[in-house]
């Protein structure tokens, strides 16, 4: 029995007949994994199944290290805390969020998939951990009333359509100095539909989007 099974078991018990076996909980456990990894959350008969289960007090994405793909797609939570083991965020697992407002990002997280918050309208402000090196394309784009980002030093350059339609966004705390954003982050075609008054404020001295665009 593996370490997970066995927490699984131990914080779930209560919530099921004495008399199921360790292959029952085995078989449940591997269903609620399994849904979450495969089915977009609230939006198909196993999202729905999740629920219920969520609401009865367990928690399988406690067992994961990704949030699955479209994991709360179309949400109305107005904020989200992901849990402290979770190292990378699923394609589209926020999209469509439209009453996401905060969320809270677990200080060992080291990515962020394609569109995982697109269209998150209610987001003014995120700050990414400096533990994430990666973020993929569209992942906050449509986000049109975010205000200020803060970003890691990352190991690509932005990609081009990471922040589309951020109309709002106005300032990007950088973790790195000047040199090293325009040597490893910037990416002229993901800033040209920006605002010209985003100011990047970095380690050494701030740059005006405006007079590198």
């Amino acid at each position: 029995m593996t370490d997970q099974l066995k927490e699984f078991i131990r914080e779930n018990r209560r919530l099921f007949d004495k008399s199921e076996t360790e292959a029952d909980y085995l078989k449940i456990y591997q269903s609620l994994i399994n849904a979450l990894e495969t089915c977009a959350y609230g939006d198909c008969i196993v999202g729905e199944l999740t629920e219920v289960f969520f609401r009865k007090g367990i928690h399988p994405e406690r067992y994961l290290e990704e949030l699955p793909p479209y994991f709360l797609y179309g949400s109305t939570l107005h904020e989200y805390t992901v849990p402290s083991h979770i190292k990378s965020i699923g394609e589209y697992s926020f999209c469509g969020a439209l009453n996401l407002e905060k969320i809270q990002f677990p200080s060992n997280l080291q990515s962020i998939d394609g569109g995982a918050f697109e269209s998150c309208y209610g987001l003014k402000k995120l700050d990414i951990p400096s533990s994430v090196t990666k973020i993929s394309d569209f992942a906050f784009s449509d986000c049109n009333h975010l205000e200020a980002l803060h970003l890691p030093i990352l190991n690509h350059k932005i990609e081009t359509n990471t922040l589309d339609y951020c109309t709002n966004l106005s300032h990007i705390y950088f973790d790195g100095t000047a040199e090293e954003w325009m040597d490893k982050m910037w990416n002229k075609y993901a800033f040209q539909d920006l605002p010209k008054w985003l100011i990047i404020h970095c380690t050494d001295e701030n740059i005006e989007l405006n007079d590198i665009i």
